[in-house]
């Protein structure tokens, strides 16, 4: 069969799918021309419709003059099988569920939404050109006789439906899903590209008019808060949630060390103790709880309080803090704000962990394991939108904790 006849073929079965194939389409099929059939179809169908989008791709297909309609499909298209995979519902893959879109040598892996929405996909123009070809010889093959209007109707519906989770795997050679599937993601990877992360691991910061107006209201000089600046800066350029929240611990790590540095400066009249000091400051723990309580002591009340409330009212982010903290072998008393502020304290600085580390002993989280913990995202999101604000307003409001009284410090 030639590409202008496999391109009627595959109409053909379009046509009926969508009960179009009448009398009148049935002589448009024998008697005119590709063109003039497509044409009667595609007025047919309403733009709305799901499958416009095919009629689209076969459109350009028909209208591209680098393309010979007499050669063989064969000689234009090389797919042995395809099949469309729910990721979610397979063994090996609903743990590595992952959104991108690419071709090899062995074959393809198209996103079911990318037939609605390809601009999502951070791929170049030249890697478009070349899924498109792919799915225009998908429609060869499914003009196939091997694939009846029953097996049409199968494939078609399910893209049709534009499930979650759902791609084309379109094979060119004898590969497993599973081999495939990693394939085409490590060559999407290695191209330079990046997969497109749910809207729920995102995190997106909200500009709170009190904060502002605090800033606008300040006559102080905020130089020496110039690298925390640039540190926030890249907060903003971040947008997954756990590099956020890396960013924002580093604020605290920040005013750690500041802490640390002013309490130093107010004894500097010691010598001996300054200069002591000064050679400790590189040996000091990064999660030493009195230098976290010396940071948030203002604030003790107020968080206490707030995560208090945030477990009494999430019973399953209470039984997460929990495992993330004990691993089940205590329990946090939530009656006690005390308790839960030194939760808190350390549930900040776990997570930071479990987001840099992979040791056998701590669990560690990808943005892509995650989307399996809910209530991680949630208890995530939760601190981020209390602690941007609180850091925040403590750098405006020049809080002596963290703020230099002097530019320079003499060292004896």
């Amino acid at each position: 069969m030639d590409i202008e006849r496999g391109i009627k073929e595959f109409l053909k079965k379009l046509a009926i799918y969508l009960g179009h194939y009448d009398v009148d389409m049935e002589l448009s099929y024998d008697t005119d021309t590709l063109e003039a059939f497509f044409s009667n179809l595609n007025d047919l169908v309403h733009n709305s419709h799901p499958a416009k989008v095919i009629l689209d791709v076969t459109e350009r297909f028909i209208l591209d003059n680098s393309v010979t309609f007499t050669d063989l499909i064969s000689s234009y298209s090389n797919i042995t099988k395809m099949e469309v995979v729910h990721l979610s519902r397979r063994n090996d893959t609903k743990h590595r569920v992952r959104n991108f879109v690419c071709n090899t040598t062995s074959g393809s892996i198209i996103p079911i939404k990318y037939f609605n929405n390809s601009s999502i996909y951070p791929i170049s123009d030249s890697d478009k050109l070349i899924i498109e070809r792919k799915i225009r010889e998908l429609f060869l093959y499914l003009s196939g006789v091997s694939i009846t209007q029953a097996d049409f109707k199968t494939y078609l519906d399910k893209i049709n439906n534009n499930e979650k989770n759902t791609v084309l795997a379109i094979y060119s050679s004898n590969i497993s899903f599973s081999k495939l599937y990693t394939k085409c993601y490590l060559k999407y990877l290695l191209t330079g590209n990046k997969t497109i992360f749910p809207s729920e691991v995102m995190h997106s910061f909200t500009n709170d008019s009190t904060t502002l107006g605090l800033l606008e209201a300040s006559t102080n000089d905020f130089t020496q808060f110039f690298e925390i600046c640039d540190v926030i800066d890249e907060y903003h350029h971040s947008s997954d949630l756990l590099v956020k929240y890396l960013k924002l611990y580093q604020i605290i790590e920040y005013f750690i060390t500041r802490a640390v540095l002013v309490k130093i400066q107010e004894n500097n009249s010691n010598q001996n103790l300054f200069l002591r000091e000064m050679t400790g400051l590189s040996k000091f723990d990064d999660f030493d709880k009195n230098n976290f309580n010396l940071v948030f002591k203002s604030n003790e009340v107020d968080l206490g309080n707030w995560f208090m409330n945030f477990l009494s009212g999430n019973s399953n982010s209470k039984l997460m803090v929990e495992k993330l903290l004990y691993n089940n072998t205590k329990t946090i008393d939530i009656t006690q704000r005390n308790n839960c502020y030194n939760a808190l304290l350390n549930t900040i600085y776990k997570l930071r962990n479990s987001i840099v580390h992979n040791k056998e002993s701590e669990v560690h989280f990808t943005i892509h394991n995650i989307l399996l913990k809910k209530e991680i995202i949630k208890l995530v999101k939760e601190i981020m939108k209390k602690f941007e604000k609180i850091l925040f307003e403590k750098m405006i409001g020049f809080e002596a904790v963290i703020s230099y009284r002097r530019k320079t410090l003499e060292l004896y």
